[in-house]
């Protein structure tokens, strides 16, 4: 567990062995195509309440750089900045020794064409909420070898629509992950 667990399974954080974590990662994408600014940023950490139960908050920001938009024939209407970025709020709970659930909340903002008009339709940023709920069994030894294993069910949440017209939003994507270690 580590500053980051609330990124990609909550549940892990009571086990951790600070109170308090903070972590910030810069995640370059598609460098070797020159493309320089598209990138993702995250800032995570948590804080132990006591020795079952830490709270947690992150933001991750993800810009895609300048895009030029065009329509469906290939003519240019515009050079755009699409960026979406999400904030979360989470708890996190020890059951026992071994087991430790977390519940995260997750207010999404995504940007990718915002305020732009292509065949009389105004695209706007799309809002969203999403939860996430994860599991974290720890089967540590007192001499530190043994088996972790971790679930995560994350991103269920609200349709999200970048039109005004309410027959054209989706589900953002859920994602359930599994995850085990070995220490020896």
């Amino acid at each position: 567990p580590d500053a980051n667990s609330g990124l990609y399974n909550l549940a892990k954080t009571p086990f951790a062995d600070k109170d308090f974590s903070i972590g910030l990662t810069y995640t370059p994408w598609l460098k070797d195509l020159g493309l320089n600014d598209v990138y993702l940023l995250a800032l995570a950490g948590y804080y132990k309440l006591d020795e079952l139960q830490a709270v947690s908050a992150s933001v991750r920001y993800f810009s895609l750089g300048d895009i030029p938009f065009t329509d469906a024939n290939g003519n240019d209407f515009g050079q755009g900045r699409p960026r979406e970025f999400g904030v979360d709020f989470g708890y996190s709970r020890k059951l026992s020794d071994k087991i430790g659930i977390g519940l995260a909340l997750r207010y999404i903002n995504s940007n990718l064409a915002g305020g732009y008009t292509q065949s009389g339709t105004t695209y706007k940023t799309g809002n969203a909420v999403a939860g996430d709920l994860s599991f974290f069994y720890s089967g540590l030894k007192e001499d530190g070898s043994g088996w972790n294993f971790g679930a995560a069910l994350t991103n269920l949440g609200t349709k999200i629509g970048y039109t005004n017209d309410a027959t054209q939003k989706d589900y953002i994507p859920a994602n359930l992950s599994f995850g085990t270690t070995y220490n020896k």
